[in-house]
């Protein structure tokens, strides 16, 4: 988020070391070419940007870049040499004087090599540093060809194809683009043929950029000129910047913003600042996420963003699996250095929650069950339940009832089940807890909705009577405080005990159906000692088969049907 300016008034302390220690090593766009004219003695001047030592060497050549060579044309084009004999601060201007005759500079020395001739036809000067005729940094290059035609095709300086016959970079006025140099950037293409071009403003304050705007200089076919213009109505470049906040916080470009935990059924959202710290509007081209479960909930809030302004946008995360944990964003715009500007999300991606509560009947006595068997219940449920995920624990809460099993369906139909059935404690207030006593959670659930099936090993299983939707990732249901929240296909799928509803007790057998199958299973468990994996007579749970089981459970719900669709 730097601005991409170079001030002339400016001092810059690495190039201030390297004059201490030596001549100085230029960057493309070091300095730039301040006037030249191809008609008369073919001056030239130039300022440049950053401190120069003394020592240093800078070559300024008209001879064309052949890419098909990857050097600069052979011939008799002439190159100036150019030798600071002093140290020479950014922002000097320096005007080579008569080099077609007898070279001299302003400041330094100047001495030629070949024939300096620019043509009237339009010509280009490349800045280069390096030896004489073979470059290793290319700085500047300005071209006052413009647009021409040859053999009926029109060319452009830059843009010129390769040819040792027609125009090319190996004729005496064209040039190719050379490396590491950018037009419109380093390099000042003026789009019509001129002879003399003069930068027209004053040069105190002035940008690099300033420099690459044609309306900043006068041209013309006959009138030579002798330095650089001193008006001050030139046109000040301008560049929008962008920079991007979350909250008080800074990201760079490519760097990374973290999400935190976020469970699967949740959204998170994200309000993402865009800062324009430049001088011109920023253009949000389109702002695009990339990775399962991230979004924009909310578009940028103004486009373009002015000048010294700011704009917010949002990013949504709605995970649907633990393993969606990265993601990014990418801003498009206009911003010249940053025009993608990415920003990488991290993740942790949590479970979602079933949030249940469920009643059996055989156990309950006015808003609790009993928990007689808490001492006895096995920590691995699988040896009753084998249809369920190994759910062992190495304790069971104090206040635990039995174990249940959960089902999830994404439609009524028993082929819409959803992975497998889980395990879980019912504790005596009726709620459903995790192996450890911890929130009941299921992996595979996506956010979507659910309908929720609750089995137990006596009692006939119940249904949610509509699908279940996750709120902020926890999905609730409560089946005792109304028998419309289960499904019924014909017949009540709970059973209402005192002022709450609860699941119906006396399926011994486990088959769905109260009925004389479970009495026989009683009869032969009647009065025998009790044993949670294969005695499942104890319909009120509380560790004695007896008359009870059979008479205020098995025979009162005799031909009751579980409302749970099996097929």
């Amino acid at each position: 988020m730097i601005m991409n300016k170079y001030f002339i008034s400016a001092f810059f302390c690495v190039s201030f070391l390297g004059s201490v220690l030596g001549q100085t090593t230029l960057s493309p766009g070091d300095l730039a070419i301040v006037y030249m004219n191809t008609d008369g003695d073919d001056d030239f001047g130039f300022v440049p940007f950053v401190d120069i030592a003394s020592t240093t060497v800078i070559h300024f050549t008209e001879r064309g870049y052949d890419a098909a060579t990857s050097n600069l044309v052979t011939g008799t084009d002439g190159t100036i040499t150019w030798t600071a004999t002093t140290a020479v601060t950014a922002g000097t201007f320096v005007k080579i004087s008569s080099p077609k005759s007898s070279p001299s500079a302003t400041s330094g020395t100047a001495v030629g090599s070949d024939t300096w001739s620019l043509s009237g036809a339009g010509e280009s000067i490349i800045v280069y540093q390096g030896t004489l005729g073979s470059p290793t940094t290319y700085i500047y290059l300005i071209t006052t060809r413009g647009i021409f035609t040859a053999a009926g095709v029109s060319y452009a300086p830059l843009t010129l194809p390769l040819s040792t016959s027609g125009p090319g970079a190996s004729t005496t006025i064209n040039t190719n683009l050379p490396p590491g140099l950018t037009d419109g950037v380093d390099v000042l293409d003026f789009t019509a043929h001129t002879d003399n071009v003069q930068f027209k403003c004053v040069l105190t304050g002035v940008s690099l950029s300033d420099f690459m705007d044609e309306g900043n200089y006068n041209t013309d076919h006959t009138t030579t000129y002798s330095g650089a213009g001193t008006a001050t109505d030139c046109v000040v470049a301008t560049a929008p910047e962008i920079n991007i906040k979350q909250s008080t916080s800074d990201i760079a470009s490519g760097g990374a913003h973290a999400f935190g935990s976020v469970q699967i059924g949740d959204s998170k959202d994200l309000v993402f600042t865009v800062e324009n710290t430049g001088d011109a509007n920023l253009d949000i081209v389109s702002i695009t996420p990339f990775g399962a479960g991230f979004s924009i909930s909310s578009a940028i809030s103004a486009n373009p963003v002015s000048a010294s302004g700011s704009a917010t946008f949002t990013v949504r995360f709605t995970p649907s699996a633990t393993s969606q944990t990265s993601g990014n964003v990418t801003i498009a715009s206009n911003d010249p250095d940053e025009a993608s500007y990415v920003i990488n999300f991290t993740a942790t991606v949590a479970d979602a929650i079933l949030s249940l509560k469920v009643f059996l009947e055989g156990p309950l006595s006015g808003s609790t069950m009993n928990t007689s068997l808490n001492a006895g219940l096995p920590t691995n449920p699988g040896t009753v339940y084998n249809s369920v995920l190994n759910e062992s624990s190495s304790g069971i809460p104090a206040t635990a009832v039995d174990w249940v099993e959960i089902e999830l369906r994404t439609g009524t139909a028993a082929a819409t089940k959803v992975g497998t059935n889980r395990a879980g404690i019912l504790k005596s207030d009726g709620t459903v807890v995790d192996k450890d006593g911890n929130d009941f959670t299921m992996s595979q659930v996506d956010g979507s909705s659910y309908y929720i099936v609750v089995h137990h090993r006596n009692h006939l299983a119940v249904m949610s009577a509509n699908a279940i939707a996750p709120t902020s990732g926890t999905y609730v249901i409560d089946f005792t405080d109304a028998q419309a929240k289960s499904f019924n296909n014909g017949s009540d799928g709970v059973i209402l005990v005192g002022s709450v509803f609860a699941m119906i007790a006396g399926d011994a057998d486990g088959d769905g159906d109260v009925d004389a199958s479970d009495l026989t299973t009683w009869r032969g468990q009647n009065g025998a000692a009790f044993s949670y994996n294969s005695t499942n007579g104890d319909f009120n749970l509380d560790g004695v088969i007896n008359a009870v089981d059979r008479n205020d459970f098995q025979q009162k719900n005799n031909t009751k049907t579980s409302q749970v669709p099996s097929t």
